[in-house]
């Protein structure tokens, strides 16, 4: 597995015997999964052959070990045995639970891969947790079990440069974030799913509220199966675990990210390509940062504002002055930056009222729900929400008379 750099015409042509001859003796004795002769998670310049034979404990040499027992472990159908979760659920009792094989398969599981557990169950809802403290200390992995399992927690050692190391690989799977390839893999094989994973800086614990992975993956229980954002390692400062002001450091971490996402924010617009004012800047600076750092709750992937910080104004020019196709671009900019930072799934969607064409009763007989199967504006404002996606509800062509405008709007 390596970085394929591109394919070029010379690359294409053949090779002398003489060539080839010369290319084999100057090859590593292992492909690596980087651009040779640059330590990319390091930036030090580094020879593959000289650091893995004379430094097999150095930063590149562990993390190609660590991500090889992930993806070997990841290969591995059998990696976890099944567990009948659904039946322990059914029980009803804590101490019926805790006394189960089931559970007892599943803290197996997690003492297998040197992470102590305790058991919880909520009698109302059925569901059963499993409270994991954090590794001290960032210890080395040696088994696949124990990288696949501290990879869903989130807790490798050098987890956010092997989040990069995987993503550099280049395959159709590393597309997806490791540490939901993990959770995926932890779900197929013992068809046990992750709802929740809490963490709890108080306490040093991570929280997991488990159900049956197959009803979690057709979202058949509340909040479905769990994911983890792009950001995660960022919002849940676990690569920060040894500071002990550790919620000062992550809210400033949250600030900054949400910075972040606001400059993306104007570099897409202008890649759209819309030239964004020095006025709209000024007026939406503000919101936007209150817009973004009200969706971000924690880890999980998604994106859910405040209805108290909306993203709401009002474009007024004259015909042909780019309302419309600001409202195209911020839609498009929203939508690359959400995905790239919070939600790798989540779309945009306009939905357009043109209330030049519109009355107040034209208007009042496809704002509201009329029936099972409408086209009303609330009906397809409701479908794209609970796909998890995002809504700009765009108004367009206000009319100017005063009058007309009130009667419009109190419909």
């Amino acid at each position: 597995l390596f970085l394929r750099p591109p394919v070029s015409r010379r690359s294409l042509t053949p090779r002398t015997p003489q060539q080839r001859a010369g290319r084999a003796r100057n090859m590593p004795d292992r492909v690596e999964p980087f651009t040779p002769g640059t330590d990319v998670f390091s930036g030090v310049e580094f020879s593959p052959q000289k650091e893995r034979r004379d430094s097999p404990d150095s930063l590149t040499g562990r993390l190609y070990r660590d991500l090889s027992l992930v993806e070997k472990g990841l290969c591995d159908q059998s990696l976890f045995p099944r567990v009948d979760i659904r039946s322990a659920m059914a029980l009803g009792t804590f101490a019926r639970v805790k006394a189960s094989k089931q559970v007892a398969d599943l803290v197996r599981i997690f003492a297998d891969a040197e992470l102590e557990t305790s058991v919880g169950f909520n009698v109302g809802t059925c569901e059963i947790s499993l409270t994991v403290p954090l590794p001290e200390g960032g210890g080395d992995v040696t088994t696949s079990n124990q990288a696949v399992l501290w990879g869903m927690l989130g807790v490798l050692p050098h987890q956010e440069e092997l989040e990069a190391m995987s993503a550099a690989w280049g395959s159709e799977a590393s597309s997806q974030l490791l540490s939901n390839r993990c959770l995926e893999a932890f779900g197929q094989g013992t068809g046990a799913g992750v709802n929740v994973a809490k963490l709890c800086w108080r306490t040093r614990t991570i929280r997991l509220v488990l159900g049956v992975f197959r009803d979690l993956q057709r979202g058949i229980c509340k909040k479905g199966l769990f994911k983890y954002s792009p950001s995660y390692i960022t919002l849940s400062g676990l690569q920060l675990r040894s500071h002990e002001d550790i919620e000062e450091v992550l809210a400033a971490e949250k600030k900054s990210l949400v910075a972040k996402m606001v400059k993306d924010t104007w570099t897409k617009l202008e890649e759209y390509p819309y030239i964004v004012g020095d006025e709209i800047r000024a007026t939406l600076q503000a919101r936007l940062l209150d817009y973004f750092d009200s969706g971000i709750k924690d880890q999980r992937d998604g994106f859910e504002p405040s209805p108290s910080h909306p993203l709401s104004f009002f474009l007024h020019g004259p015909a042909g002055a780019g309302k419309s196709t600001f409202v195209l671009a911020l839609a498009a900019a929203l939508q690359s930056v959400i995905r790239a930072f919070l939600h790798a799934e989540r779309r945009c969607h306009i939905v357009k009222v043109p209330l030049n064409s519109m009355t107040a009763d034209s208007l009042n007989s496809i704002l509201c729900v009329q029936g099972i199967s409408d086209w009303s504006i609330e009906r397809v404002v409701e479908q794209s929400l609970c796909k998890g996606h995002s809504i700009i509800l765009h108004f367009e062509e206000v009319p100017r008379d005063q009058d007309v405008q009130d009667t419009l709007f109190a419909a």
